[in-house]
């Protein structure tokens, strides 16, 4: 009978035992989730500043093909500080109609 009660003893410090790391495993995985939460909430955050650069980024670089492309060079000297593959696509329209230099030996004069 005495070796049943220890038996049941050890038994139920077993189960003690679990019940706390059960309580200290749920603990832990409480925080996890939280700390997740906040990471992804701060992922959100950065890819929306992300997405609003881009934006800004994308417009400045069209606004610069803009002037490059569809607005003709005024001084000759920065004509010829461009590379020849540059000077080759300039002497095409780039708009209907409108034909940014007739020849590259104009500019060259």
């Amino acid at each position: 009978m005495r070796k049943l009660e220890e038996i049941a003893q050890a038994e139920e410090k077993k189960l003690e035992l679990a019940e706390q790391y059960l309580e200290e495993d749920a603990a832990l995985f409480d925080e996890f989730l939280k700390e997740n939460d906040r990471n992804a909430s701060e992922a959100i955050k950065v890819y929306g500043v992300f997405c609003i650069t881009v934006y800004f980024v994308s417009m400045l670089a069209f606004r610069f093909y803009i002037l490059l492309h569809h607005f003709p060079l005024r001084l000759p000297i920065f004509y010829q500080r461009l590379p020849p593959e540059w000077k080759r696509h300039l002497v095409t329209p780039r708009l209907p109609g409108y034909v940014l230099w007739e020849t590259t030996s104009a500019i060259e004069r």
